[in-house]
């Protein structure tokens, strides 16, 4: 069994090809759970329909939340609500976005259980406009590499927040899924470096595949924010794996980024940004 979470906000035409591309799984023993993050009402009641729409064919809980809590704490009210119905079987976390091809779910299951020391799966990522945007991912400091291969799976640095299937064991033994703290950008890398400290190893399933669209170049101000808040919460959890150097270098980055885009609101952000993580 696996528990889909799809965290939803004002996503519900992307939740609708998303569950449409689950019609189509080789692997049917699965639940989702939707996770709305406080969308307009107009967008929770076009999801409503769509979860009675599907509803008929697979099992659907909604939780609806009364804010947005970002990606972070929306998904682990997820993993919370699972762990009190008791709710059997293994833990993905997918963004509205994804679409499944036939045999994602079965292979990343199988990718899942092929060694005892691994904790989680990712899969191959393909740009339905483009190509492969990623097979698996490698860290540079702070920024991430996409890396291709030719093996049918491949040991990950982290594990890509738009689609991951990981272990019930981990969860059981009460560990906590994304940190709170995070609310967006770098949390799935906590996590994965998290995990592979405790002697967990993260694998890329690439012998089946998600199509996504790449995230555009483009930044809102609130993703700059973010961005550069939490690579100092980043380091201060994790100031064992990265240097200050990393740091500065990622900082550096992205204040350059934020002046091409000569907006005030981009600059702003990320000063912004940078103070709040000073001050945590």
């Amino acid at each position: 069994m696996i528990n889909i979470v799809v965290l939803n906000w004002n996503s519900s035409n992307d939740v609708y090809t998303l569950f449409s591309s689950l019609l189509n799984s080789s692997y049917k023993d699965f639940r989702v759970i939707v996770v709305d993050n406080n969308s307009d009402l107009l967008d929770q009641d076009k999801l409503g329909n769509v979860i009675i729409e599907f509803s008929k064919y697979f099992i659907i809980d909604v939780i609806y939340n009364k804010d947005n809590l970002g990606y972070a704490s929306g998904n682990n009210i997820a993993i919370k609500y699972i762990k009190e119905k008791n709710h059997n079987g293994d833990i993905m976390i997918v963004n509205p976005d994804v679409i499944f091809s036939e045999t994602a779910l079965e292979n990343m299951g199988s990718q899942l259980y092929s060694s005892i020391d691994c904790a989680g799966v990712m899969i191959k990522t393909i740009d339905p406009d483009t190509s492969i945007t990623y097979d698996y991912l490698e860290l540079s400091g702070f920024n991430t590499v996409y890396k291709l291969s030719e093996d049918n799976k491949h040991l990950t640095d982290y594990l890509a927040g738009s689609c991951f299937l990981i272990k019930r064991d981990y969860i059981d033994k009460g560990n906590y899924l994304f940190n709170d703290d995070f609310f967006m950008y770098f949390e799935e890398v906590e996590l994965s470096i998290r995990l592979k400290k405790a002697g967990w190893k993260l694998i890329s399933c690439l012998d089946s595949n998600v199509y996504r669209k790449s995230n555009p170049e483009s930044r809102s101000p609130n993703a700059i924010f973010y961005s550069a808040r939490n690579s100092f919460l980043l380091y201060k959890i994790h100031s064992d794996f990265f240097s200050k150097t990393d740091l500065f270098k990622y900082l550096i980055k992205l204040g350059l980024f934020s002046l091409r885009k000569f907006k005030y609101k981009s600059v702003k952000s990320y000063l912004s940004g940078v103070v709040s993580g000073i001050r945590l």
